[in-house]
This record gives structure tokens, C-alpha cells and sequence, in this order.
């Protein structure tokens, strides 16, 4: 795939600006200039990436064998969006020392396989003569940028399908925080970043890109996803038998699924999402066990299994970016995320009780730190 093609990249008419899309937050920026990851020649330089559409998954239908087609519209989010973001990558993680430390690269506040986060500092939006800027600048809540790891570009555009999804099902700041979408951008490729080198502070970002996914395979540097197996016959990756796409064929055409990356060539992937709290303690699971059973109720019709239900991907809810949920009457003050590894299910006998079984794993590893087994309220 050319990461520069036209086609792949849906950015604003600066044209007309519509008020819709300065009301929804997945319109809101085509283009993001992000100072503090990128240098030139040893000097720091911003970098430009450009919106991106997000990667749809298909739809597991291991309990519908006969299931040829899902009737799921699993296209992206169609894109219209308004301003340029320019902000700064802060570095406020801690620094980790000694032999019994986990490292903590990058100075990130929080990382994992698939990306670093870092807060964002909001330096301006533009075109600066849009009176709207102004008042964007004000409303909008903390901010952060997660920067997706090498071999892991398509996770973070999966996982910014997911957002939408869960966007669409009314849930965002119910169960998820927002999410601005995915930006992209290959390096000494493009008009904006002709000769950047990624340069972020405590991360050797061209040592890990050099890694294989695997130890056994070599030469292959793309992280597989949740439908995705290695073929060793033709030695790529290939789609798992029990998933379907949609009529439109959402997932088959999707640019983001021919997608290679290669140490060859260094692209950056990132989203931006609203900045949340400290993740989840087995004392917050302890005093806050009704709040994860709501949660998980929240989740269960839209037919998402997360498949990482561990602390690390609940985090606290600053009061300003709290929603009411209309089912339990109430602000839930924990949210999911990380849900580049979920899958969207079919909907079946079994995948309705598989739903309603996915807070068994919270459960289970909440107990596995010390909490406290609490009885199952619906099962």
C-alpha cells in the first residue's frame, strides 16, 4: 500500500466547514502537527500526519457455520473533518531505574505491545481566522497521543474502528473515553516530514522496528490481529475461516488490510483520545464491583469481546469527561480501553451468554492480585 495515495487519505474541504463537524469529535481534525517525537539532523522538528480512515474487523461467526455474509455495516466512519491540531508530546512518565524495575520506555504514562501514551499540550488550531477555534481550544479536555510501536500501525487503526463502533452505540464516555482518530504518516516520504527521523526520548524507536514479530519468522514485521493467522504456505498473513465481511466488503477493501511495514521505511501511527486517570487498583475493584458489573452490561448488546479484561485497561473517569449512562441512571467513573485485540461477534444464543460471561475474566484476574471474589449479578 502507498501510504502517501490520495485515495487512502480522507482530509477536510477547507471549503466548507460545516457545524456538525465541529459537534462531533470524530470531525474535528484532518491534520495533527505534534511537536516532541520527530528531529531533524539531531534538532527537534515537528511532525505532520494526516487523518486516516480506521481498519473495520470482520465479524467472528464461529456459532454460525452456514454465516457466508454479516448484515453488520462494518464500513469506517466516513470523514469530513475541520482544523489542524498542534500540540506537544510531554513526557511526564517517571523514570525507571534498577534491575527489579519494570523499564518504562519513553517516559510514557502508560505503553504496552501495540503503542506509548503521552500527554498532548494543545499549542493552537487552526485556520486561526475561524472564530470556532478559539472557543475549541477552551472546551476541549486534556488530551493525550498514543504512538503506536513498531509492526503495530494497524492495531491502532483497528482499534480507532472500535471507538467508532462503540461511538455509534451512544457508549463513548460511558464505557470509552473520546477518540479523535487515527493519524499516519511516512517519513522521508511526504511534503511535511521529507527528513525526520522518529526521536522520542528513552525509546530507541529504530532498534525495536528492527525486530521481527515473531522470533521464528524473520522477515516479518506486521503484528497480526484477532482474525489473522500465518500462512506458512504462502508465508503472509491470512484471514481465520470462522470470520465474514460485511456486504459491502468493508474488511476486503480496506487499505489498512494489505498494509506491510518494513524497516525500510519508518511511519508513524498514533491516536488521539482524551486523557484519563490512573488505571484500576484491587482496592478500586473491591469498592467499585458494581461499577464494572454495569459496565460490562453496557458492553454486552454491542457484541464486543475486549480479550484483555485486565486493570491496566480500566482507567479512572476525570469528572468533566463523565457521561450519563441511560440504562444504569448514572455516571460510570471507570472506562475500558486498548481495544486493538477486540473482536465483534454475530449474534447467536452463544455469543449473547459468551457476552454475559466476559466480566468472568475481570473477575478472575482481580482475585488472581488479592481481590475479593464478588458474586455474579445476572448469571
Amino acid at each position: 500500500m502507498n501510504p502517501s495515495a490520495s485515495s487512502f487519505i480522507l482530509v477536510a474541504s477547507r471549503e466548507f466547514i460545516s457545524m456538525k463537524s465541529t459537534q462531533d469529535h470524530t470531525q474535528l481534525f484532518a491534520r495533527i502537527h505534534i511537536h516532541g517525537l520527530t528531529s531533524e539532523n539531531g534538532e527537534s522538528k515537528p511532525i505532520t500526519l494526516e487523518r486516516y480512515i480506521s481498519f473495520p474487523p470482520p465479524v467472528r461467526s464461529h456459532h454460525r457455520p452456514d454465516l457466508m455474509v454479516t448484515d453488520i455495516d462494518l464500513s469506517p466512519r466516513s470523514l469530513d473533518p475541520v482544523f489542524d491540531l498542534t500540540a506537544r508530546a510531554r513526557f511526564d512518565g517517571p523514570r525507571t531505574e534498577g534491575q527489579n524495575v519494570r523499564p518504562n520506555p519513553g517516559n510514557s504514562i502508560g505503553y504496552g505491545r501495540a503503542g506509548l501514551v503521552f500527554p498532548l499540550e494543545v499549542l493552537s488550531i487552526s485556520p486561526s481566522d475561524d472564530p470556532r477555534c478559539a472557543d475549541l481550544i477552551a472546551q476541549l479536555p486534556p488530551l493525550c497521543i498514543k504512538v503506536a510501536t513498531p509492526g503495530y500501525a494497524r492495531s491502532l487503526a483497528r482499534e480507532a474502528w472500535f471507538y467508532e463502533y462503540i461511538d455509534a452505540k451512544g457508549l463513548t464516555g460511558v464505557i470509552t473515553p473520546r477518540c479523535y482518530g487515527v493519524f499516519h504518516a511516512a517519513l522521508g516520504t511526504s511534503t511535511f516530514n521529507t527528513d525526520l527521523e522518529v526521536d522520542i526520548p528513552n525509546y530507541d524507536y529504530y532498534s525495536v522496528a528492527k525486530e521481527p514479530i515473531w522470533d521464528y519468522l524473520p522477515h516479518h514485521y506486521t503484528a497480526p490481529l484477532w482474525e489473522e493467522y500465518f500462512d506458512n504456505g504462502t508465508k503472509t498473513l491470512g484471514l481465520a475461516p470462522e470470520f465474514v465481511d460485511d456486504r459491502k466488503g468493508s474488511y476486503e477493501s480496506s487499505p489498512w488490510r494489505l498494509f506491510r511495514q518494513s524497516p525500510k521505511v519508518t511511519t508513524l501511527t498514533v491516536l488521539v483520545m482524551d486523557l484519563l486517570g490512573e488505571s484500576m487498583t484491587v482496592k478500586d475493584f473491591d469498592e467499585d464491583w458494581d461499577v464494572i458489573e454495569d459496565m460490562y452490561e453496557d458492553l454486552a448488546p454491542v457484541f464486543i469481546l475486549h480479550h484483555d479484561d485486565r486493570f491496566p485497561n480500566l482507567l479512572r473517569v476525570p469528572p468533566h469527561a463523565q457521561r450519563q449512562c441511560k440504562t444504569h441512571g448514572c455516571a460510570h467513573k471507570w472506562n475500558f480501553i486498548d481495544w486493538e485485540n477486540a473482536s465483534l461477534q454475530c449474534d447467536t444464543k452463544n455469543t449473547r451468554r459468551i457476552q454475559r460471561l466476559q466480566i468472568l475474566n475481570i473477575r478472575r484476574y482481580g482475585v488472581s492480585l488479592g481481590g475479593v471474589r464478588r458474586p455474579l449479578r445476572h448469571l
